[in-house]
């Protein structure tokens, strides 16, 4: 019926837009887990080297750009004017419903790490390994965070793709009981079983 495609169409089109969501914010992390992981080698590297004034202006230039970085990936990863990665408060969940299933997906909110993460820089004593060293953890922290959002969206992706595959195979298996119930004569059934009872 009418209603029926309706209703699958819309059932598919917010799965799309779910799978679409997810990968997005996917890639987003990925691109900032990257960044992260490049400020901790950074930090890794100035431990165990020796630095004069100018190697740490450069150290902190470098971290700064990879912060600006991750901040702007936070401000523009956007779906249907959503912003996914830059949460307010009050609702740091996506979600995406249909007649056959509900998602919620809770979204990190990469802006408050960044907040926390330029917090630390600012914080940190380039010149001692004790402080450097604080800051990795801290920034490897972060990236572990990242990670694991990514993880979590990677299998909320899985099963919306799995809705999405069955809510399919449901409107197909409908309309193929709806082409042999339309290619069947009745009249012609009817008289053979008139004759054979």
């Amino acid at each position: 019926t009418k209603a029926d495609r309706n209703s699958f169409s819309t059932a598919i089109t917010t799965l799309n837009e779910g799978i679409a969501a997810t990968k997005i914010t996917q890639e987003a992390l990925q691109r900032q887990e990257e960044l992260l992981n490049n400020v901790s080698t950074r930090l890794q590297d100035a431990q165990v080297s020796q630095m004069n004034s100018d190697t740490v202006t450069q150290l902190q230039k470098d971290i700064s750009a990879d912060l600006i970085n991750f901040n702007e990936i936070a401000q523009n990863t956007k779906f249907n004017e959503q912003n996914l990665l830059n949460k307010n408060e009050t609702d740091e969940n996506m979600y995406i419903t249909t007649n056959n299933a509900s998602f919620s997906i809770d979204l990190p909110n990469t802006a408050q790490i960044t907040d926390g993460l330029v917090t630390a820089f600012r914080q940190t004593d380039f010149s001692s390994n004790d402080s450097i060293q604080q800051f990795d953890a801290f920034v490897q922290q972060s990236a572990q965070q990242i990670s694991n959002a990514n993880k979590e969206l990677n299998a909320v992706e899985k099963n919306i793709e799995t809705v999405a595959r069955d809510t399919i195979q449901e409107q197909l298996d409908k309309t193929q009981s709806r082409e042999i119930t339309n290619s069947v004569d009745f009249g012609k059934e009817a008289v053979d079983f008139t004759k054979n009872n």
